[in-house]
């Protein structure tokens, strides 16, 4: 959708690898790699705004952010936590550390952005901006990211 106007983009559809890296910071590593591989293929010649959706997605940018450059992130229902990704991995992962020096933007639904206001410390740290979509479908999800990315990028 955002194709139609006028953004450039690529979409990366990431697979766990055979055999699975012994611990989650390891798996992280290894499709943080593919993600910066498969952006770098793209020909792209401008830095990425990654966008990710969901808990294993926003892990997945989170990770890529940590040593790469972007010129923003978008993050559609992420992890609150790091905490949180104990759903999807084995054991718990170290806080990211990264600094953002880009625009960042959090979409979720209310209920949501009010435990990221919680627990997440970019939010807390008033680093990001949030995006209150009543529920998670493309056409809320559009209409938050499509005004942002106009409003920042």
């Amino acid at each position: 959708m955002l194709a139609e106007h006028g953004y450039t983009g690529v979409e990366v559809d990431l697979e766990i690898p055979s055999p699975k890296p012994a611990t989650p910071d390891r798996l992280l590593h290894t499709l943080s790699k593919d993600l910066a591989s498969q952006i770098r293929l793209s020909g792209q010649m401008f830095k990425p705004c990654i966008i990710s959706h969901g808990v294993g997605g926003s892990l997945i940018a989170q990770t890529y952010i940590e040593s790469n450059n972007a010129s923003g992130l978008v993050m559609i229902s992420p992890a609150v936590d790091t905490h949180e990704a104990l759903q999807l991995l084995p054991a718990p992962l170290k806080e990211f550390t990264y600094e953002p020096n880009f625009p960042i933007l959090i979409v979720d639904t209310p209920e949501r952005i009010e435990l990221h206001e919680q627990r997440n410390r970019l939010v807390k740290d008033g680093l990001v901006d949030m995006a209150i979509v009543p529920q998670l479908v493309e056409k809320n999800v559009f209409g938050a990211v499509a005004k942002w990315l106009d409003d920042q990028l």
